[in-house]
């Protein structure tokens, strides 16, 4: 049998190119973090803020403390929250690193888990604004859904895109530019040892003007509709409103 049998000549063209499953499941964890960790705090934000909308609380608030102090608390508050977890992801996956031996490759992934916390605090920072904003739009609970719809998109999308080019090193090489997709993209190409320190830089610079500009935007809407009950106010409503 054994002379019978044919066995082909096999010639690695790159032995160190990174295992494509372990890619994939990499991708995929980084994925399911940044988005669910997003809805989870984000949600949290919005529920506070129409909370204290239905309440009227929040005009006692707003006669002590400015409407755009205000939405920073949430913000900062919860982005602390949503860090913290992070870590402590970051931190499981560490021990997991430490005690799986052969049976799951994970060497080289340190660096990438350091720059999605990074590049996850600073976003996270832009889609809570807009979580603040979309919820202040609202005055019932019942309506947040609807009202966060479009964040949420932003949220799902990353995840949706990152499993699918994982290792498609054009499509991630776009999305590091993106603000809302650059948390998961980054830290692929980080793994994959395909970016630069500029590219980093421009990637973290990017990412972190898109949350001052959705900080302003969001504090515009919020101290424009934050008073408002009764029907919903769109987004583009409330945006011309703060224009006239």
């Amino acid at each position: 049998m054994g002379a019978l049998a044919v066995t082909p000549s096999v010639d690695l063209t790159d032995a160190g190119a990174p295992n494509e499953a372990i890619v994939s499941l990499i991708g995929l964890g980084f994925g399911l973090v940044f988005m669910m960790t997003a809805i989870m705090f984000g949600t949290a934000i919005a529920q506070s803020v129409v909370a204290e909308k239905q309440s009227r609380i929040v005009e006692i608030l707003l006669a002590a403390l400015p409407a755009r102090t205000l939405l920073a608390g949430k913000i900062v508050g919860n982005t602390l929250l949503a860090f913290g977890q992070i870590v402590a992801y970051a931190a499981a996956a560490g021990v997991v690193m430490a005690v799986n031996g052969a049976q799951l490759p994970l060497e080289g992934l340190g660096g990438p888990i350091v720059w999605f916390v990074v590049l996850f605090t600073i976003g996270f920072v832009m889609l809570a604004a807009l979580y603040g904003a979309g919820a202040s739009l609202v005055s019932r609970q019942e309506d947040i859904a609807s009202a966060t719809m479009p964040v949420v998109f932003l949220v799902m999308i990353p995840y949706f895109l990152i499993i699918g080019f994982a290792s498609d090193l054009t499509a991630l090489k776009v999305m590091s530019f993106i603000p809302f997709t650059a948390p998961v993209a980054v830290p692929m190409r980080v793994y994959l040892d395909d970016i630069s320190a500029l590219g980093l830089a421009a990637s973290v610079a990017i990412t972190a003007a898109a949350a001052v500009g959705a900080i302003a935007l969001a504090a515009a809407i919020y101290r424009r509709s934050v008073l408002k009950t009764g029907k919903a106010v769109g987004w583009l409503r409330a945006l011309r409103a703060e224009a006239t």
